[in-house]
Protein backbone atom coordinates (compact mmCIF):
# COMPACT_ATOMS: atom_id res chain seq x y z
CA UNK A 1 0.00 0.00 0.00
CA UNK A 2 1.32 3.29 -0.95
CA UNK A 3 1.89 6.16 1.46
CA UNK A 4 -0.67 8.45 -0.45
CA UNK A 5 -2.86 5.28 0.28
CA UNK A 6 -2.12 5.32 3.69
CA UNK A 7 -2.73 9.36 4.06
CA UNK A 8 -6.06 8.71 2.27
CA UNK A 9 -7.20 6.22 4.36
CA UNK A 10 -6.79 7.71 7.96
CA UNK A 11 -9.83 9.45 8.74
CA UNK A 12 -7.80 11.56 11.43
CA UNK A 13 -6.30 13.68 9.25
CA UNK A 14 -6.34 17.54 9.57
CA UNK A 15 -6.56 19.51 6.51
CA UNK A 16 -3.38 20.29 5.91
CA UNK A 17 -2.16 16.53 5.72
CA UNK A 18 -5.11 16.06 3.97
CA UNK A 19 -4.15 18.47 1.08
CA UNK A 20 -0.59 16.93 1.52
CA UNK A 21 -2.07 13.78 0.22
CA UNK A 22 -4.02 15.33 -2.23
CA UNK A 23 -0.25 16.92 -3.33
CA UNK A 24 0.93 13.60 -3.60
CA UNK A 25 -2.02 11.92 -5.50
CA UNK A 26 -2.07 14.60 -8.14
CA UNK A 27 1.66 14.09 -8.57
CA UNK A 28 1.14 10.53 -8.79
CA UNK A 29 -1.43 11.17 -11.22
CA UNK A 30 1.20 12.98 -13.32
CA UNK A 31 3.30 10.52 -13.62
CA UNK A 32 0.81 7.87 -14.57
CA UNK A 33 -0.96 10.19 -17.03
CA UNK A 34 2.43 10.46 -18.92
CA UNK A 35 3.24 6.83 -18.81
CA UNK A 36 -0.76 6.44 -20.36
CA UNK A 37 -1.81 4.45 -17.41
CA UNK A 38 -5.21 6.30 -17.37
CA UNK A 39 -6.81 3.72 -15.77
CA UNK A 40 -4.76 4.44 -12.50
CA UNK A 41 -5.28 7.65 -13.10
CA UNK A 42 -9.04 7.64 -13.20
CA UNK A 43 -8.88 5.81 -9.53
CA UNK A 44 -6.37 7.85 -8.20
CA UNK A 45 -8.94 10.88 -9.33
CA UNK A 46 -11.44 9.47 -7.07
CA UNK A 47 -9.00 9.41 -3.87
CA UNK A 48 -8.18 13.23 -4.78
CA UNK A 49 -11.94 13.87 -5.04
CA UNK A 50 -12.87 12.50 -1.57
CA UNK A 51 -9.74 13.65 0.11
CA UNK A 52 -10.38 17.47 -1.57
CA UNK A 53 -13.99 17.04 -0.20
CA UNK A 54 -12.83 16.60 3.68
CA UNK A 55 -9.93 19.04 3.24
CA UNK A 56 -12.57 21.42 3.02
CA UNK A 57 -15.24 19.99 5.00
CA UNK A 58 -14.18 22.46 7.60
CA UNK A 59 -12.65 26.04 7.77
CA UNK A 60 -9.39 26.37 7.41
CA UNK A 61 -7.17 28.22 10.28
CA UNK A 62 -6.38 31.55 8.99
CA UNK A 63 -2.67 30.35 10.19
CA UNK A 64 -2.89 28.11 7.53
CA UNK A 65 -4.19 30.16 4.74
CA UNK A 66 -0.97 30.72 2.63
CA UNK A 67 0.26 27.26 2.93
CA UNK A 68 -3.24 26.05 1.48
CA UNK A 69 -3.07 28.84 -1.13
CA UNK A 70 0.51 27.28 -1.87
CA UNK A 71 -0.53 23.85 -2.07
CA UNK A 72 -3.64 24.53 -4.28
CA UNK A 73 -1.55 27.02 -6.85
CA UNK A 74 0.67 23.75 -7.11
CA UNK A 75 -2.33 21.35 -7.64
CA UNK A 76 -3.84 23.71 -10.18
CA UNK A 77 -0.46 23.68 -12.18
CA UNK A 78 0.01 19.43 -12.15
CA UNK A 79 -3.49 19.88 -13.15
CA UNK A 80 -2.86 21.75 -16.36
CA UNK A 81 -0.37 18.76 -17.06
CA UNK A 82 -2.77 16.52 -16.89
CA UNK A 83 -5.31 18.31 -19.01
CA UNK A 84 -2.48 19.01 -21.11
CA UNK A 85 -1.44 15.08 -21.17
CA UNK A 86 -5.20 13.71 -21.37
CA UNK A 87 -5.61 16.54 -24.41
CA UNK A 88 -2.73 14.71 -26.00
CA UNK A 89 -3.52 10.79 -25.29
CA UNK A 90 -6.92 12.06 -26.73
CA UNK A 91 -5.74 13.61 -30.19
CA UNK A 92 -3.89 10.25 -30.42
CA UNK A 93 -6.56 8.03 -30.25
CA UNK A 94 -8.37 10.22 -32.35
CA UNK A 95 -5.99 9.95 -34.90
CA UNK A 96 -5.36 6.09 -34.87
CA UNK A 97 -9.04 5.74 -35.35
CA UNK A 98 -9.21 8.28 -38.61
CA UNK A 99 -6.00 5.99 -39.76
CA UNK A 100 -7.85 2.64 -38.86
CA UNK A 101 -11.45 4.03 -40.66
CA UNK A 102 -9.02 4.72 -43.93
CA UNK A 103 -7.70 1.71 -43.46
CA UNK A 104 -11.07 -0.20 -43.61
CA UNK A 105 -11.84 2.01 -46.56
CA UNK A 106 -8.96 1.26 -48.80
CA UNK A 107 -8.96 -2.75 -47.63
CA UNK A 108 -13.20 -2.82 -49.01
CA UNK A 109 -12.10 -1.22 -51.93
CA UNK A 110 -9.47 -3.89 -52.65
CA UNK A 111 -11.60 -6.41 -51.67
CA UNK A 112 -14.59 -5.20 -53.89
CA UNK A 113 -11.98 -4.73 -56.97
CA UNK A 114 -10.97 -8.43 -56.39
CA UNK A 115 -14.71 -9.92 -56.79
CA UNK A 116 -15.56 -7.94 -59.81
CA UNK A 117 -16.34 -10.17 -62.60
CA UNK A 118 -13.64 -9.82 -65.15
CA UNK A 119 -14.07 -9.24 -68.76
Amino acid sequence: MSASTQLFESPALGPCERLASVLELTRQMVELARDGDWDEVAALEKQRYVDLQQCFADPIAPEHGPLVSQALEKMLTMNDRLINDLTTARDSVREQETQQARRRRALGQYQSVGMQPRL
